[in-house]
């Protein structure tokens, strides 16, 4: 009895090892810095503007600085806590 030729299993190929994730997208850093400085006007915008209305002005008040001296009503300099000698006319300011 003859012996039947011996055919080799068909080759499969590898699969390709995936790399790893990078951590940004090149096309994510224009992106990035469009939002940075949305946010950083946003934050400039209504964090840093008084606006005080027609015929109005804005008292300013500081709360860190040294104590007032004794008798003193309005903080005698920008040092001193409390209520500031300057004000701010109608407009808009940022501070």
């Amino acid at each position: 009895m003859p012996i039947p030729p011996v055919t080799p299993p068909p080759l499969r190929p590898r699969p390709r090892p995936t790399p790893p994730p990078r951590p940004f997208n090149a096309p994510s850093w224009p992106a990035l810095v469009v939002l940075a400085i949305l946010a950083l006007g946003a934050w400039i915008w209504y964090g840093w503007r008084i606006e005080p209305q027609n015929g109005t002005v804005a008292v300013l008040m500081r709360k860190t600085g040294r104590d007032l001296p004794q008798g003193e009503i309005l903080a005698p300099g920008p040092g001193y806590k409390g209520i500031q000698l300057d004000v701010l006319a109608e407009g808009r300011h940022f501070r």
